[in-house]
C-alpha cells in the first residue's frame, strides 16, 4: 500500500505521519514538483495534498492527478477553510478535503475509504 503526502511544511508531515503510522507510511515530498514525481513513480493508493506549494498550486497538481489518473483517491489537506476552496477541490476530483489543524479520525477515515487500499 503507497500513499503519498504532498505537503511543504515539515511539521505538518510529521503530524501526519506519526497520526497514521500504525495504519501505514507514507512517501513524503515538500513540493509541488518532487510530489508529481513521486506520484508518476509510485503510482500510490491515496493522496494527502495540501493547496499551499512553494513551486505549484495544489489545485492544479489535483488537476494534472485527475486528468491522468481519473480514478486517484486525492484527499486536499489545507489551512484554507473557505467554501470557494472545499467547493472547488471537490469539483475537480479530490475526494475530500480535511482542514488544519487535522483530526487524525478524519485522516484515519480516508485512508479507510480508499477502495484502492481494500
Amino acid at each position: 500500500m503507497k500513499r503519498v503526502l504532498i505537503e511543504d511544511d515539515e511539521l505538518a508531515r510529521r503530524l501526519v505521519s506519526n497520526a497514521i503510522s500504525k495504519e501505514c507510511s507514507l512517501i513524503e515530498s515538500a513540493n509541488a514538483g518532487n510530489g508529481v514525481f513521486q506520484y508518476k513513480y509510485f503510482d500510490p493508493d491515496i493522496v494527502f495534498l495540501d493547496l499551499g506549494l512553494p513551486d505549484g498550486d495544489g489545485h492544479n497538481i489535483l488537476k494534472w492527478i485527475m486528468r491522468n489518473d481519473p480514478g486517484a483517491y486525492v484527499v486536499l489537506f489545507s489551512g484554507r477553510k473557505d467554501e470557494y476552496n472545499i467547493e472547488k477541490a471537490l469539483n475537480n476530483g479530490a475526494k475530500g478535503y480535511i482542514t488544519k489543524p487535522f483530526n487524525k479520525d478524519v485522516l484515519l477515515f480516508h485512508l479507510r475509504a480508499c477502495p484502492k487500499i481494500h
